[in-house]
């Protein structure tokens, strides 16, 4: 079913309580994984992922080209531990989400089709309005924690 009106944008196309809830075998029909860093795959502001998160993580880089991407300030100065930490590479610099601008660098970096691209995260409002609107898959999962800035905080209630 197509979505239309504001769900073409606000509504993910699948939603789970973890990104290991989603199975590496159905990502391997897409080119390109986009996934959000904070409460995602590590506790907000740290380096610190549940081990079976950063397994679920090399298993997919097995078969899928993996994006990291995060609107976080400190983002730059993990960036390099990230990509250690999860084989992955970090987008930095190019616009935060739900950025056109960024969308359109990350399609120029993985040379796929916005139509093979998963834009895993867990913020409606940044990631699955990112995905939505540059034509990828969206995959909203819960956040790995509740403690949050006060200011994310009412932003969750709102996207409730």
């Amino acid at each position: 079913m197509m979505k239309k009106g504001w769900a073409r944008v606000l509504v993910p196309d699948v939603l789970v309580p973890s990104v290991m809830a989603v199975d590496p075998r159905l990502l391997e029909r897409h080119g390109l994984l986009v996934v959000d860093l904070d409460n995602t795959l590590v506790f907000p502001e740290t380096l610190e992922s549940p081990k079976p998160v950063a397994q679920w993580l090399k298993e997919v880089s097995r078969s899928l080209r993996v994006l990291c991407v995060s609107n976080s300030p400190s983002v730059r100065q993990r960036s390099a531990d990230i990509e250690r930490l999860f084989g992955c590479a970090v987008v930095v610099g190019f616009g935060k989400k739900p950025s056109a601008r960024l969308f359109e660098e990350i399609l120029r970096l993985a040379t796929v089709p916005p139509e093979q691209i998963v834009v895993i995260g867990d913020r409606l409002l940044t990631d699955v309005v990112f995905g939505n609107r540059g034509g990828a898959t969206t995959i909203l999962v819960q956040p790995l924690s509740p403690r949050e800035p006060l200011l994310i905080r009412v932003v969750r209630v709102l996207e409730r």
